[in-house]
């Protein structure tokens, strides 16, 4: 059984900034309320860096048994939740949304063959899609969603509907998605991500959504 102090919740992604210290500040107390350990992975925007890399080289140097990645973009909207008691026990946990496989939140063991598989991702990341990169598509996303395809690492990947993971406010939205609820957050869900959004926007809408989240746990 895996002891809350073998498990890490790792904030990472952007400089930090306004949007961040909301972020990181959620991250840190779920991870207290729970006894996880707490993790920090910043890009640095002068230096070609993906998350994949970044996670390969923290779960080579850190004595850990399971890892949960989680964007700087994303927070905690039902903190009650355990990690280990709410998502399944895969290799490498991840949700899906309208774009297809997501490496916004990723809940990793951290055994040879996954630190293989981010190492093998990352790579692949920057040799076949660093020209084609876009926020929409992120390098990181295609290296991965490219070997998840292929063996040895096919059989490593278990998928959960988005809202187990990540769920999003469709309405703030302008890229003309179905308007058919997938992906929606709703109150009890365990994380709200805002990606793509505008700073000031992600800003009023954290807040008021860790404000509603504070008031259905009452």
């Amino acid at each position: 059984m895996t002891r809350n102090n073998q498990i890490a919740v790792v904030h990472g992604g952007a400089p930090f900034d306004e949007v961040t210290q909301i972020t990181f500040r959620n991250h840190a107390e779920y991870a207290l309320k729970h006894g996880y350990l707490l993790q920090e992975l910043r890009f640095n925007p002068k230096q070609p860096q993906n998350k994949l890399s970044m996670l390969y080289q923290m779960l080579q140097n850190l004595e850990i048994h399971r890892a949960f990645w989680i964007d700087s973009n994303a927070i905690f909207t039902n903190p009650k939740l355990r990690l280990t008691e709410y998502l399944p026990a895969g290799k490498v946990v991840m949700s899906y949304d309208i774009f297809g496989p997501s490496t916004d939140c990723l809940w990793l063991e951290n055994t040879p063959e996954v630190r293989r598989l981010l190492w093998a991702a990352s790579c692949v990341s920057v040799l076949l899609f660093r020209e084609e990169s876009t926020e929409i598509y992120p390098i990181d996303r295609r290296g991965l969603r490219y070997v998840s395809l292929h063996p040895p690492y096919h059989q490593l990947f278990t998928y959960v509907e988005q809202t187990v993971m990540r769920s999003q406010l469709n309405e703030y939205y302008s890229d003309g998605r179905p308007d058919d609820g997938f992906g929606q957050w709703q109150p009890g869900d365990f994380i709200l991500h805002v990606g793509g959004l505008h700073s000031t926007m992600k800003v009023s809408i954290l807040q008021d959504m860790l404000n509603l989240s504070s008031k259905i746990s009452e």
